[in-house]
């Protein structure tokens, strides 16, 4: 018996260990990855964000989004989701819709829109439209 609770318990905390995932502060994040690369952007309502990203609602736990005040392509969006692989492929329509309103409008843009770098950190996606290469996104997570 006692061999069962000592196992049930190591159980229990692996259990909890596991699930227990650390909260990202994204505009904290989305600032310090506009310091760190000198990106000049600004932050918009939540509705812009969903004139870019078609996504489901019932999907998306929380979302933000910074753009360039001049109207240019560049951006960060940072989206903290259920399950990435549900919104994945709405993602990537959503930024060849991006690209395909900018081949109209700016298409000296769609050099950045096409580079666009994507990264998942556990149920947050983060997604980086710019001519900076190599933004190191793990270096910028700022935790709650």
């Amino acid at each position: 018996m006692k061999k069962f609770i000592v196992i049930s318990s190591l159980l229990l905390c692996m259990l909890i260990g596991c699930s227990n995932t650390k909260k990202i502060n994204m505009s904290e994040t989305a600032i310090k990855i506009m310091k760190t690369y000198d990106l000049n952007l600004a932050s918009v309502r939540d509705d812009v964000f969903d004139t870019i990203y078609f996504l489901d609602k019932d999907s998306i736990i929380d979302r933000i989004i910074y753009i360039d005040p001049l109207s240019r392509a560049d951006h960060i969006a940072i989206m903290e989701v259920k399950d990435y692989k549900k919104v994945e492929a709405d993602i990537k329509k959503s930024l060849e819709a991006f690209r395909r309103n900018y081949e109209l409008y700016l298409p000296e843009e769609i050099s950045k829109i096409e580079k666009y770098q994507l990264e998942v950190v556990g149920n947050y996606v983060f997604i980086i439209v710019s001519d900076k290469e190599n933004i190191d996104i793990s270096k910028c997570i700022v935790y709650e």
